[in-house]
């Protein structure tokens, strides 16, 4: 019996009804696919966890990812889970599309679970049929789940990866634009020194053993897991403190001050005490403080960095904090057999000092409805706007600048 075989055991298509949440029918056939859409997490867990496992994903879309940002900051903001299960006509599974329904301008959009609070969004595949879903399949899949789900107007999907584990993402064969940011990631080779002798010169590593040597003057150094919940909370409390003073440092938007942000990132690393799919913490300590943190998700043998930070205190600040615990950390992701890291979206020139090859990125407005056509309209030329200044080294200089500007005199 095939791996997809098995994973067809555990969860069976649920009647074709509509649920209390007003979403339609529940079950559709697609050709030789079979739709299904579920409002709730749990009636799916167990088909999705056993999926996850050898899907063409990344570390954002698995269960316990995606159930602490519903249990989180779906809750707080009335966000409805939608998930989409196709199944062939052996009734193995597909494609999983972790999808959410949330209104906003005036439409009702369904967007990756995850949002701007992760770094990549995707649907999970069946390697084996990754290949077969072609454009005229797609375009069917989505008729469908518009009858499924009758309240959508469209699909904003943001920051969707082109390829994934070699596989085209099946989305791109779909009408999409470039997304604003890249990302980049390198491969890991067998051990850290061939790592570092690859992608650092030997100034910059006898830098960073120097850098390590004046950080132990100040007090002993000790790279650590977050492996209980006291650990956890205590990086997750230095990662918010040392995140907060850059921002103010540099006039942009605390992205993770909202008490409901606090909530998922507990949540996702709580989970990661019992599971392996969610969000692990490390942290850089100088005698009892946390001078840096990193934190990200695993899937497939890559290792996904989704936060980090570090103490802007000179004393520390100086040496920097956080090339020593990178070092430390590609170490031990080295040690776990992990074949490759990123360092998540975003094209800020520390990132290709580490990684070497680039990941382009997309984003796909998909109406649904003429009203969604309109307000889709409207956000795709905010899109290219933004996408136009960002690769723009001179206009985004001025963006930088007016955001140093308004930190200086106190504005945020």
């Amino acid at each position: 019996m095939s791996n997809n075989s098995l994973l067809a055991q555990h969860a069976q298509p649920m009647a074709a009804a509509s649920d209390a949440s007003g979403v339609g029918p529940r079950e559709i056939s697609v050709g030789d696919y079979r739709l299904s859409v579920y409002n709730d997490l749990e009636s799916v867990e167990g088909l999705w966890r056993a999926f996850e496992t050898a899907a063409v994903a990344t570390g954002y879309q698995q269960f316990d990812v995606v159930a602490a940002w519903f249990d989180t900051i779906g809750k707080a903001h009335n966000i409805q889970p939608v998930i989409v299960v196709c199944r062939s006509i052996n009734h193995e599974p597909v494609l999983l599309w972790p999808l959410a329904l949330e209104r906003g301008a005036g439409i009702f959009t369904l967007s990756f679970a995850g949002g701007s609070h992760t770094n990549y969004g995707m649907g999970l595949y069946a390697p084996d049929h990754i290949g077969q879903l072609t454009k005229p399949v797609l375009i069917e899949l989505i008729k469908k789940l518009r009858a499924a789900v009758p309240q959508a107007d469209g699909l904003f999907l943001e920051n969707q990866p082109l390829r994934c584990a070699g596989q085209l993402n099946p989305l791109a064969l779909l009408p999409h634009d470039q997304a604003a940011n890249p990302s980049y990631f390198t491969a890991l080779p067998d051990n850290l020194e061939a790592f570092l002798s690859a992608r650092r010169s030997a100034k910059s590593r006898k830098r960073l053993r120097w850098q390590q040597r004046k950080l132990e003057e100040i007090a002993p150094l000790r790279f650590a897991k977050a492996d209980s919940e006291a650990s956890v909370d205590a990086v997750i409390a230095a990662f918010s403190e040392q995140k907060a003073a850059r921002f103010l440092e540099t006039g942009t938007k605390n992205i993770f001050a909202a008490a409901d942000v606090q909530a998922f990132l507990k949540a996702c690393a709580h989970r990661s005490l019992k599971a392996s799919g969610a969000l692990e913490l490390f942290a850089l300590w100088c005698g009892d403080k946390i001078i840096a943190t990193y934190g990200g998700v695993s899937h497939g043998g890559r290792f996904s960095i989704w936060l980090n930070s570090y103490a802007l205190d000179a004393t520390y600040a100086r040496h920097s904090p956080a090339e020593v615990l990178l070092v430390h950390l590609v170490g031990q992701l080295i040690e776990r057999g992990h074949d490759s890291f990123d360092l998540g979206t975003g094209d800020a020139s520390y990132k290709h000092q580490w990684l070497d090859q680039r990941e382009d990125l997309f984003t796909s407005f998909l109406p649904l409805t003429a009203k969604g056509a309109r307000v889709f309209h409207v956000w795709h030329g905010f899109y290219r706007i933004k996408r136009f200044v960002k690769q723009t080294p001179a206009l985004w200089a001025m963006v930088v600048r007016l955001r140093q500007i308004r930190a200086a005199i106190g504005l945020q």
